[in-house]
């Protein structure tokens, strides 16, 4: 069982943003996706905690956003997989970009992960050193249809597009599953994510659930949200895009919230199991 106590606001209100949502902390570093203004650009952002220094990693086309950050090291760069959403289309693909230095990056492949019949988003990636190959997350939703989570394992290639036959994580018809955040304790995987109460309730939580081998996974649990948080005014109706970090053996988690006026924002809080 995982729950939550206090909620502390990440030092981004300064920089007077209308948005900020994906949150994703490497490196002493927090990206994210933000929007300046309302019905600005939605671009990645890197926010670097040591240096109180704030700059933009990646700025979208006219009709496109970009969100949901996920990065990486691997070999002698760092890997940024991140969803790109059509404003025309209504669609969204996972794309790739390249950094050697985290602060200067470069989209290398817009199609990373894509489908035309598909939305596919907020990726997540973990290695699987059993079989040497990497594990591969992401949202899969269908127009008018609701998000699964689904998975496969393959070797990395950053030069084609990825996708291939997929796996559902949780058969079920009721809830909108999307932004997986995959981290082990121990022996054991977890999936930390956002789940969505079908079409018509907009209200959203946090699950998670537990694997050994990144195949099979157990029933999602929601994560506990102390009662005095309810409390706060203007009221917190929605809870999304987890992601946990390990520092001193504790467990932080870092997500979006929105409120009762539709104002949204990053948090921190400590996890406590």
């Amino acid at each position: 069982m995982f729950k939550f106590l206090k909620l502390k606001s990440y030092p981004l209100n300064k920089f007077n943003f209308f948005k900020t949502i994906s949150p994703f902390y490497f490196k002493d570093r927090l990206f994210f996706a933000g929007e300046r203004k309302e019905k600005s650009k939605t671009c990645i952002y890197k926010y670097d905690y040591k240096k109180k220094k704030l700059i933009c990693c990646l700025i979208p086309n006219k009709d496109q956003r970009f969100i949901s950050p996920h990065i990486f090291k691997y070999k002698k760069n760092y890997l940024m997989l991140f969803e790109l959403q059509n404003r025309k289309t209504k669609l969204s693909q996972i794309s790739l970009a390249k950094s050697r230095d985290l602060n200067n990056w470069k989209v290398v492949n817009l199609k990373f992960i894509y489908n035309k019949n598909y939305s596919i988003g907020s990726p997540a990636i973990i290695k699987d050193k059993a079989k040497n190959k990497f594990a591969f997350f992401f949202y899969k939703q269908k127009k008018n249809e609701i998000r699964h989570i689904c998975f496969f394992k393959k070797n990395l290639n950053l030069n084609i597009n990825n996708y291939k036959e997929n796996s559902y994580m949780y058969n079920n018809i009721l809830f909108n599953d999307y932004a997986p955040f995959i981290f082990k304790i121990e022996n054991e995987y977890f999936n930390i994510f956002s789940r969505w109460y079908g079409f018509i309730t907009k209200k959203g939580f946090i699950f998670f659930s537990k694997s050994k081998d990144l195949i099979h996974w157990s029933t999602p649990i929601k994560v506990k949200v102390s009662e005095k948080i309810y409390l706060n005014k203007p009221k917190i109706i929605h809870y999304s895009e987890p992601h946990v970090t390990l520092n001193n053996n504790k467990l932080y988690l870092y997500f979006e919230q929105c409120n009762e006026n539709g104002r949204w924002t990053i948090v921190k809080t400590k996890l406590l199991q």
